[in-house]
């Protein structure tokens, strides 16, 4: 062996925390901020992880979408939520998480700071900051055909006839949908697209206007 020849090297281990989506959620993420908020289970205080990303395609584990954990390698871009490992374990090990190159669950990923000491599979939860908006003109999801960028609502006249509106749409919490444009504060609306309300309420479609902030 010449002289000057290394004889081993040190890989930096970096952690990522990991996150599944539901993909229709991905939806309401109109602007993915650059970090999300990391709490661990009996663990140290929340902070913050940076370099937040979707990755679609990928899995991040076996616990049903309900759990969440760390993963740990040379390259940590790119993950899911759900229980993490430094390596791919073999599918036979009890929950152990699939390998991230495969797989069709949609995640959110992001950078763990050095600082905070973590450990593959550590339970936690991810909080991402959708946006907020103030004084918002806001509608139930269940009156839009369409619930991203532009969608169709019904208004209600004086005489009871229904129209077709289209509006422009804003943020979303899943409930409720704001109306950039094409409608006004006090506008009749029913309450659920022809042809999908509840059983229930099929005699009483319902009306709805409302302003609010989130």
């Amino acid at each position: 062996m010449a002289k000057g020849t290394p004889v081993t090297s040190v890989a930096q281990r970096i952690f990522r925390a990991v996150g599944v989506i539901e993909p229709i959620d991905l939806y309401r993420l109109t602007e993915l901020p650059d970090s999300a908020e990391i709490t661990i289970t009996k663990g140290p205080e929340p902070f913050d992880c940076t370099g937040l990303r979707i990755d679609q395609g990928s899995t991040g584990g076996d616990d049903g979408g309900d759990g969440a954990g760390y993963t740990a390698g040379p390259d940590s871009t790119g993950g899911s939520e759900g229980t993490g490992e430094a390596d791919p374990a073999p599918a036979e090990d009890a929950g152990a998480a699939p390998d991230p190159g495969g797989g069709d669950t949609v995640s959110l990923t992001c950078l763990v700071p050095d600082e905070v000491t973590v450990y593959n599979r550590l339970p936690m939860t991810m909080e991402v900051d959708a946006g907020s908006v103030e004084d918002a003109l806001i509608v139930p999801v269940t009156a839009v055909r369409g619930l991203t960028e532009k969608g169709t609502v019904w208004t209600i006249g004086a005489d009871g006839t229904e129209e077709e509106r289209a509006v422009e749409l804003g943020m979303s919490d899943g409930t409720m949908v704001e109306v950039v444009s094409g409608l006004e504060e006090g506008e009749a609306i029913a309450e659920f697209v022809p042809g999908t309300a509840p059983e229930q309420a099929a005699d009483d479609p319902g009306e709805f206007g409302g302003e609010g902030d989130w």
